[in-house]
């Protein structure tokens, strides 16, 4: 840390870039200080040990999030940038959704923002500590009224509360939405592009070079306001897990609306969810189908065919996965329990390693330590859906 501090001002350049760390990082941990290496600017580096979405404020800043934003002023008075940028990850991505707001930065890349708007609806630590500023519970106000920011968010195409972040923030002007095709682990993005590229691209606008090396695409808001508010309930039954309401939901917006990507892919899973492997497959193959280089609907036919005992076509899918996304955790997970139950127990260990190390899943670990627990009465991480 900086001083038993959790912030630390380094580096040198015209303009200040602002990275906020994500949940789960360990004491004296600075994200992106390495990474961010290679970009030009002043480095203004925000941590915190609390998992608080920031709603405990930086040590050393302030202990809620007025506090700390009057002290990145002061701060940012005191550098005198030419410019001010703001990235974060996870819970970083909420934290440059956040500050980038309320100090009306130049640009923010907010990538996987581990949040709804609604800080309520995902941010369950924060409610729980009874700390949340209740001024600060839905961002979309805030991201608004900041018309002078660009906002960037790269988010994921098979994350429920990326998904729908998208739903809502799309429509303002002053926000673009670029969905990829990887899980919610910042360093899956990590694996295709660097960070001083992120920043480099993004702040010169500089889109169309994110979206090749990322496989993604421009997320357009659909035209239909009504679809938009569907959709995002059903999405906030899938966080919650009420996946038989989003059965419900979703089928009847995808039997209305037709050809909607998000509604067919979201309906897909939660008919795995709720043990409806066959008429899933069907749903994946329909999707794949239109968009062959879809890696969340290639996830969700391999956990469908798993579930219908075709574990050798489980394993053929699952591969493919692995090639385009070699870090998805949750895609390792399910690829170490079908190692196991094909007899492959070298590789299903590899699997497990390296799905650890990404998701940090503990009943993970307890297996590497302990393989007298069979894998397939584990349940999986949730780390990249729902």
């Amino acid at each position: 840390m900086n001083n038993g501090m959790d912030y630390l001002l380094c580096g040198d350049g015209k303009d200040l870039l602002i990275a906020l760390t994500a949940a789960n990082r360990p004491p004296g941990f600075f994200e992106y200080y390495k990474a961010a290496a290679q970009f030009s600017a002043k480095k203004l580096y925000l941590a915190t040990t609390k998992n608080s979405f920031f709603h405990l404020g930086v040590s050393g800043l302030g202990t809620t999030v007025q506090e700390t934003a009057n002290s990145l002023r002061k701060i940012i008075d005191d550098v005198k940038p030419a410019r001010v940028h703001v990235l974060g990850a996870s819970m970083g991505g909420y934290g440059a959704l956040l500050f980038g707001s309320l100090l009306q930065a130049d640009t923010v890349i907010a990538v996987n923002a581990g949040c709804d708007l609604e800080v309520v609806v995902l941010g369950q630590d924060a409610i729980r500590g009874g700390f949340t500023d209740p001024a600060l519970k839905d961002l979309f106000p805030l991201i608004a009224e900041a018309r002078r920011t660009r906002f960037y968010l790269l988010n994921s195409d098979s994350f429920a509360p990326d998904t729908h972040q998208a739903l809502a923030l799309a429509k303002l002007p002053h926000v673009r939405v670029i969905l990829h095709r990887y899980g919610h682990d910042l360093r899956e993005l990590l694996h295709c592009l660097s960070v001083a590229e992120l920043l480099e691209w993004l702040i010169d606008d500089d889109k169309d070079k994110v979206i090749q090396r990322l496989r993604g695409r421009i997320f357009h808001p659909d035209p239909d306001p009504d679809y938009t508010a569907r959709m995002s309930a059903a999405l906030v039954k899938i966080r919650n897990a009420d996946f038989f309401d989003a059965c419900e939901s979703l089928e009847t917006i995808v039997s209305e609306y037709p050809g909607r990507l998000e509604s067919s892919f979201f309906l897909g899973h939660s008919l795995v969810e709720t043990g409806r492997a066959l008429k899933a497959e069907t749903l994946f193959r329909q999707i794949l189908r239109g968009d062959p280089a879809h890696t969340g609907a290639k996830f969700g036919l391999a956990r469908s065919l798993l579930m219908r005992g075709r574990d050798e076509d489980a394993l053929t899918t699952l591969l493919q996965v692995i090639v385009e996304a070699p870090l998805y955790g949750k895609a390792n997970f399910l690829l170490a329990q079908v190692h196991e139950k094909l007899g492959h127990y070298d590789d299903a260990r590899a699997a497990m390693e390296l799905a650890y190390s990404i998701t940090e899943y503990q009943a993970a670990k307890k297996w590497l330590t302990d393989q007298r627990v069979p894998l397939d009465t584990i349940p999986p991480p949730r780390d990249a859906y729902a």
